[in-house]
């Protein structure tokens, strides 16, 4: 039986270089503003301005959504996982990564660019082999019954707290929680990444790395290919 509780990595920049990207054609699907469960967080509503009307994601990746809090009404009946981003444009994802990039380079002059790229890619992925831009990749948290997210030790996006998933400063009730919305994710076909407790992924490169499979389900489409594939 798979052990949900084991770490399973954070995968590097030149790890994730090697995986074959194979396009399955596989459609869009828009998850409405309006529908329970979704909404962008204050601090990620990027994607608004080029897709107002919802959330962006391949169809399975919804599905498997769905199969997942499907798995944490198990234990918490009342609980819902909460979905707060999806696809990404390609452009957004190149405007974040040379962002971070540069922030690096202002710090730590001395780097050779191998590592600049490794550790703006360990912040946000580099954009060619990035997750969200595919629509496989998502951020979720966990919701109680009045839809207030419970308590995961940090708060989503906070990358001055302990966001990852195994934290040391993270445990008890808090830890309980973030191995809760794991392992509904992954019993629903989901790989977590470790390096931020509230991403995880389906199809694309990282999932395929993590899961040991050759190539991806998913390639990374534009804003306007992403469109004439909704469904």
């Amino acid at each position: 039986m798979k052990d949900y509780t084991v770490p399973v990595g954070i995968p590097l920049y030149t790890e994730l270089k090697g995986v074959v990207v194979h396009e399955n054609d596989e459609p869009f699907v828009c998850v409405a503003f309006d529908a329970l469960r979704c909404g962008y967080d204050d601090v990620m509503s990027d994607m608004i301005s080029q897709f107002p009307t919802g959330i962006l994601l391949r169809t399975s990746v919804k599905e498997r959504l769905e199969v997942a809090t499907n798995e944490l009404k198990k234990e918490r009946p009342t609980w819902n996982i909460f979905l707060t981003y999806g696809y990404r444009s390609l452009d957004i994802q190149e405007k974040l990564y040379e962002n971070t990039y540069t922030e690096l380079r202002r710090k730590h002059e001395n780097w050779s660019d191998a590592q600049f790229r490794e550790a703006a890619h360990r912040l946000i992925a580099v954009p060619d082999v990035a997750g969200h831009p595919t629509g496989g990749a998502i951020d979720v948290v966990i919701v109680d019954e009045k839809g207030h997210r419970v308590d995961m030790g940090s708060d989503l996006y906070d990358f001055k707290g302990p966001y990852e998933m195994f934290n040391s400063s993270v445990y008890g009730r808090q830890l309980e929680n973030r191995l809760l919305l794991r392992e509904s994710m992954m019993r629903a076909g989901f790989m977590p990444f470790d390096g931020e407790y509230w991403h995880f992924c389906y199809g694309d490169r990282e999932w395929a790395f993590l899961e040991g499979k050759h190539a991806s389900l998913y390639s990374q489409k534009t804003l306007q290919e992403a469109l004439v594939m909704l469904r």
